[in-house]
């Protein structure tokens, strides 16, 4: 039978899946669906709060 993994290394592993599908593996920035989730995030909690944000842009 084999042997299980231990719950820490379990938990590393999958923290390491969770930051791979979030950032991009070249320049470890968040990818497309990551910044859409903040930008919806933030949207949201100004809305909630009846405030204002700004996204900075750059080229």
């Amino acid at each position: 039978m084999p042997e299980r993994p231990t719950t820490a290394r379990s938990d590393l592993c999958c923290g390491e899946i969770v930051r791979l599908a979030k950032l991009e593996t070249v320049t470890g920035l968040p990818n497309r669906s990551t910044r859409t989730d903040r930008i919806e995030r933030a949207l949201n909690g100004a809305r909630r709060q009846r405030s204002t944000f700004a996204i900075p842009f750059g080229s």
